[in-house]
């Protein structure tokens, strides 16, 4: 008896948790939604990086996609 007591406060507990994750002020914000001007800087920067292969210019690679969002005055 004890142990069904337990377990059914467990599976509430599951329950109240899943429930309250479940409510709109956990749902996402439109705070991470891109604009059009930061997707056009990380659409053309991408295509900058891509000049440089992962494998030979990894870090080269990186380095331009930084720069290249750094001068549009984007976080990267």
């Amino acid at each position: 008896m004890i142990t069904f007591r337990r377990d059914f406060a467990i599976l509430a507990l599951a329950c109240a948790v899943a429930a309250t994750l479940s409510l709109p002020s956990f749902a996402q914000t439109g705070e991470d939604i891109v604009d059009s001007g930061r997707a056009a800087a990380i659409h053309d920067c991408n295509v900058e990086a891509a000049k440089y292969s992962q494998a030979a210019w990894g870090v080269t690679q990186l380095t331009i996609y930084r720069v290249c969002m750094n001068q549009r005055r984007y976080q990267e």
